[in-house]
C-alpha cells in the first residue's frame, strides 16, 4: 500500500534546494540540498515527483541527471543520467511525472535541449524509450517543460516554445493531439511551463508569459477558462512556473518571480493565500519552480 504523507515540497531553483513546509502557513520549515554536482547537491533543480514507494525523484537539470532519494535526509541517494543525446543521457532535463497506476512505476522526463520525452522504469535505465525531436510538427517539441500522466495513462506535455499542450496515448506518440497557439486569448498560450490534470480530468496549465493559469475540460478546449493577471497582488502572478493539487482539490501555483507559493480553494481565487518572499532564509525562496503536495498517495 502506498504511503501517504502531508505537507508541501517546493523546488527552490535559485538556491538549489528542496523546501518542505507542513502547511501553506509554513509552521514547520526544512530544507535539503545545496549548489554543486556532488552528493546532496543540485544545479538548476527543476522538478520533483514521488514514486509508489514514497521515494523522491528530483530533476537536476544543470547536471543532466535524475536524482532519487528515500527521504529528505538524502538516504538512498542514487543518480541516473549523463550529458548527451543517446540512451541514458539528457541535455537539460526539466519535467518529471511518474505513472504509479500499473504493476511497475513508469517514469517520464522531458529532455529539453534534445526536444524529446523519455520513458524508463528505474535508475538503471530499464525500458529506456525516447520520443521526439526538435521542431513544431508531429512527434516534435520545442523546449518541452512540464509533463503529466492522466487517469487513462496518457502523456501530456507543456511544449513551451510551440505554445501548446500535447497529449499522446503512450510513448509511441499514438493519438497525438495538441491545443494552443501563441497569444493571450481563448485557445492561446504564451510559453506554458507546466501542465497537470485534476481528479475530474480537467487540464490545468501554468501559462507563464501570460502571467495566468488556464483550465479546460478536454483537448478541444471545452470550457476554456483563465485566471490571473500580471503583478504581485491578490489574483496576480509573475511568471507562474508550476501548478499542483492536493487531496482536497486546492490549487497551488508556484509564482516564480514573486518568490512565493499561492494556494486557492477554487479556480476563481477563492481563499487566496500566499507563502514566501525573496531571500535565502526561513520562509524565503529564490525562483521556486515546482510544488509537490504530499497528502495524496503517489
Amino acid at each position: 500500500m502506498a504511503r501517504v504523507f502531508s505537507g508541501l515540497l517546493i523546488a527552490d531553483l535559485g538556491l538549489a534546494r528542496l523546501v518542505y513546509i507542513d502547511t501553506i502557513a509554513g509552521t514547520y520549515w526544512a530544507t535539503y540540498g545545496s549548489g554543486g554536482s556532488g552528493m546532496h547537491q543540485f544545479f538548476v533543480m527543476s522538478a520533483v515527483a514521488r514514486d509508489s514507494q514514497g521515494r523522491y525523484w528530483i530533476v537536476d537539470s544543470g547536471n543532466d541527471r535524475i536524482v532519487r532519494i528515500n527521504d529528505l535526509t538524502g538516504a538512498g541517494w542514487t543518480t541516473f543520467g549523463s550529458s548527451g543525446t543517446g540512451v541514458n543521457q539528457f541535455s537539460f532535463p526539466h519535467g518529471i511525472a511518474i505513472d504509479t497506476s500499473g504493476s511497475a512505476d513508469v517514469i517520464y522526463v522531458t529532455d529539453v535541449n534534445n526536444g524529446r520525452v523519455i520513458r524508463f522504469l528505474d535508475t538503471n535505465g530499464t525500458g529506456w524509450t525516447a520520443l521526439g525531436s526538435t521542431g513544431s510538427g508531429l512527434n516534435q517539441f520545442q523546449t518541452p517543460r512540464g509533463i503529466a500522466v492522466d487517469s487513462a495513462r496518457r502523456i501530456l506535455v507543456a511544449d513551451m516554445e510551440n505554445n501548446r499542450i500535447v497529449r499522446m496515448n503512450d510513448i509511441s506518440g499514438a493519438g497525438w493531439i495538441s491545443i494552443g497557439s501563441a497569444g493571450a486569448g481563448t485557445g492561446q498560450l504564451q510559453f506554458p511551463r507546466d501542465v497537470k490534470v485534476d481528479d475530474q480530468g480537467r487540464i490545468h496549465v501554468a501559462d507563464t508569459n501570460n502571467n495566468r493559469i488556464v483550465r479546460f475540460d478536454n483537448m478541444n478546449g471545452l470550457n476554456w477558462t483563465s485566471f490571473g493577471t500580471a503583478g504581485s497582488g491578490v489574483n496576480q502572478f509573475s511568471s507562474p512556473a508550476g501548478i499542483a493539487f492536493d487531496i482536497n482539490g486546492r490549487i497551488y501555483v508556484v509564482d516564480s518571480e514573486n518568490d512565493r507559493l499561492v494556494s486557492m480553494s477554487s479556480f476563481t481565487g477563492g481563499d487566496w493565500t500566499t507563502y514566501g518572499s525573496s531571500g535565502s532564509g526561513v520562509g524565503q525562496f529564490s525562483n521556486p519552480v515546482a510544488c509537490l503536495p504530499l497528502d495524496r498517495a503517489p
